[in-house]
């Protein structure tokens, strides 16, 4: 009997302990921003003729780092939906406030950046391009 309670106290302790430990090794950060949400898009598939409803999902982060650059984290993919949606290009920018915002695309509707900026990412704009309708979702931002 013994030996289960300890087991108990371990369980409890753990979590928190990890969780003092995070809060400590954020303490050096500056402010970050950060976003995400998640889009329905319809389509009808040039190759069944049925519609096809995918859900586009993306989020980021700009956390500064302690040498004053900055962090970002970015990831624009499908989340839900068909196989066809994963068969297209996605693009994304960086909004930083550079006037000419740092831009990168991927295959398999899937784009995913991890990278350094000299300035803060604010928002991030994206889209999709589709084979299965060769078109595009609307131009999404985050935040909205």
């Amino acid at each position: 009997m013994g030996g289960r309670r300890m087991r108990r106290r371990t369980a409890v302790v753990a979590p928190v302990l990890a969780s003092a430990l995070a809060v400590a090794a954020g303490t050096d950060v500056a402010a970050a921003a950060s976003g995400n949400r998640a889009d329905e898009f319809y389509y009808t598939s040039s190759r069944t003729g049925d519609e096809v409803r995918c859900v586009v999902y993306a989020e980021f982060s700009s956390t500064q780092r302690t040498g004053g650059d900055w962090a970002l984290r970015a990831i624009v993919r499908i989340s839900d939906g068909p196989a066809e949606c994963n068969d297209g290009l996605a693009h994304l920018e960086a909004n930083d406030g550079s006037g000419a915002p740092p831009t990168f695309n991927g295959g398999g509707s899937y784009v995913e950046v991890s990278t350094t900026t000299a300035t803060e990412v604010t928002s991030i704009t994206y889209d999709v391009y589709f084979n299965g309708c060769a078109c595009y979702t609307p131009e999404y931002s985050s935040p909205k």
